[in-house]
């Protein structure tokens, strides 16, 4: 069975004899934990973010929209992997890099490359694209570049949204909601917001 990287946050730590116990939480269920278990029991390793590598939750969202891009295309999932980081190297100019020890930073940017892959190619994703963003701003204006909705993934309109020329796409669903909850009601229930875009 292949390993799996679960994002998880340490709640307590505490010392015992010698060792030390964590209390951790994670959003995987139960059984998809247990499946990694054996007669020896339930084993792995404890990465620990330092704020300057790839974390794990990148790492989850990067797997995840691999995975979606190959059921689309029909390409393996590793394929898919290799494709995405040959193609952000060569506009990047960076090394080849490896997704167990590169910077946040690289992981970010990739990230950004990739969302906006799916949505230039209208790409269903199992979730919505601003959960698997990490840059909202990035996101928001690869929206209005692609004329997909910022909330859904839906094609959508952009709308100057104040006097200071801001910007947002939405679909039909999402202008009209915004119209009823008023604006800032509404960017704080998706946390988004207007942008200037120059297009």
């Amino acid at each position: 069975m292949k390993a799996s990287w679960l994002p998880i946050k340490v709640i307590k730590v505490k010392s015992h004899k010698n060792s030390t116990i964590l209390q951790v939480a994670t959003n995987a269920t139960k059984e998809e934990i247990l499946r990694y278990a054996n007669e020896k029991g339930l084993h792995g390793e404890l990465r620990l973010d330092d704020g300057k590598r790839i974390t794990a939750e990148q790492r989850k969202k990067l797997y995840a929209t691999f995975k979606d891009i190959s059921d689309y295309t029909g390409n393996p999932p590793e394929y898919t992997k290799e494709f995405h980081k040959f193609l952000y190297c060569a506009e990047s100019g960076n090394e080849y890099f490896s997704l167990s020890d590169c910077s946040m930073n690289m992981a970010r940017e990739l990230i950004n490359r990739v969302i906006e892959y799916v949505i230039e190619n209208d790409i269903p994703l199992t979730e919505l694209a601003i959960d698997r963003t990490d840059d909202i701003g990035k996101y928001l204006y690869s929206c209005i570049k692609y004329d997909r909705c910022c909330i859904c993934g839906l094609p959508g309109l952009t709308y100057t949204l104040d006097r200071d020329r801001n910007k947002m796409c939405l679909c039909n669903s999402h202008y009209d909601m915004a119209k009823v909850k008023g604006l800032p009601e509404f960017e704080k229930l998706f946390k988004v917001y207007g942008i200037q875009y120059l297009g």
